[in-house]
């Protein structure tokens, strides 16, 4: 995929860091996320985002970054949080560490509604997250937005280069997109997001990187793997779909599953594995064991299942890979690594996922009758450890830390 006029995130470990990156793809341009040790990978990129992180910038081992390069680039740059901070110090001012950690709902109020905060509100609420602040302002860096309490929390430097504190790609800023878009604005020739042109663009790199290798594909009839089914089936790869039926499900999903899965024209492998999952949980209460018992249960069915095939084909959707990182370090392209086989396994063993930094949106393939999957992974996990569903809100609602 050519990488030149696309706007490049920088990650330096916030959990918010790929909701960046969706943000700027609903604006309606490419995105990018690269880690640190990936910079080399960006050629000509039309815009840098910096992303917010939970180190200090005082830190020993804080995350760091090539200034004379970044300013080669000659392309604006935007600090979200651990971003501004660091964009502070390398431009000659300095950053101390607050009485206080601040988190959640903030007021902006920038100097003037024009540039960065053009067509935005006197007065707009915006998410922080974080504990250090900014001290002293280098020479020519401007303050263009403060809090309630008249402390700075938005800088510029220059004509194309801004930080802000706080977390505009969070639904809790409720003028963050119209920031967004205010900063790409000064980009020139940014490079368009098509979905369709996404999608083809997959398709080839799916036939490249498998070629004529046997490919096995978990699914549970989620959003996250039936995506990823379906695109191998469209790449005419040799896929094998294989959907495990644990017998802890809601009433007739199972049906449901290979239903839908037929109706995108997929034909999928079911391993009913019902008797084996209730009698290994017959008297057991405990909601952590059950977890337990169902994980590693699993794993055994499914590798005994995927036989000889030579490439695992893994779909992760954006809030997984964000909750299941570390947040000790930056995780640009990481995603939850799949189950490892058994020492007895035939299973293969390198897995494989053909585009894993950018999981698809749902689904431009599904026919028009086809009811979209509403499921969470592994609900039978769940299910049987306890009635209650947690209420969790999704990352995109800005709860959660960085």
């Amino acid at each position: 995929m050519d990488d030149k006029h696309l706007v490049a995130v920088i990650d330096f470990g916030s959990q918010y860091t790929q909701l960046i990156v969706r943000r700027v793809r609903e604006l309606g341009y490419m995105a990018k996320l690269y880690a640190l040790e990936d910079l080399d990978q960006i050629h000509e990129p039309g815009a840098v985002i910096l992303s917010g992180g939970p180190k200090s910038t005082t830190d020993a081992d804080a995350p760091d970054i090539d200034f004379e390069w970044l300013q080669s680039l000659n392309v604006p740059v935007l600090g979200v949080c651990y971003g501004m901070q660091l964009l502070n110090i390398k431009h000659g001012g300095t950053v101390k560490a607050s009485n206080k950690r601040e988190y959640g709902p903030a007021a902006l109020l920038p100097e003037t509604c024009a540039g960065l905060y053009r067509d935005m509100s006197p007065s707009s609420q915006v998410w922080m997250s974080h504990s250090d602040t900014v001290d002293h302002l280098a020479e020519g860096c401007r303050v263009i937005a403060r809090n309630a309490e008249g402390v700075p929390v938005s800088l510029q430097w220059g004509e194309t280069t801004f930080g802000i504190q706080f977390h505009p790609e969070v639904t809790h800023s409720h003028e963050g997109r119209t920031i967004l878009r205010n900063f790409l604005s000064c980009a020139a020739n940014l490079k368009k997001f098509d979905i369709g042109d996404f999608k083809r663009e997959l398709i080839r790199e799916i036939r490249e990187r498998v070629g004529d290798k046997q490919m096995v594909c978990g699914v549970d009839g989620g959003v996250d793997s039936t995506v990823l089914a379906v695109l191998l089936h469209e790449a005419g790869v040799n896929m094998r779909a294989i959907f495990v039926d644990n017998g802890l499900l809601r009433k007739n999903e199972a049906e449901e599953v290979r239903a839908n899965f037929a109706r995108m024209n997929v034909e999928i492998e079911t391993v009913d594995a019902s008797e084996r999952f209730l009698a290994a949980l017959d008297g057991e209460s405990d909601p952590e064991k059950k977890r337990r018992i169902i994980g590693g249960l699993f794993i055994d069915v499914f590798w005994d299942a995927v036989g000889d095939a030579e490439m695992l084909a893994q779909g992760t959707l954006y809030p997984d890979v964000i909750e299941s990182a570390s947040n000790a370090k930056p995780k640009a392209g990481r995603r939850r690594r799949p189950p490892s086989p058994p020492s007895s396994s035939k299973a293969p063993g390198a897995p494989g996922n053909p585009y894993p930094r950018h999981p698809p949106p749902y689904p431009w393939h599904a026919p028009a009758d086809s009811p979209r999957p509403r499921r969470s992974a592994f609900p039978g996990a769940g299910s049987a450890c306890s009635d209650k569903r947690t209420g969790r809100r999704p990352i995109e609602d800005g709860q959660g830390l960085s």
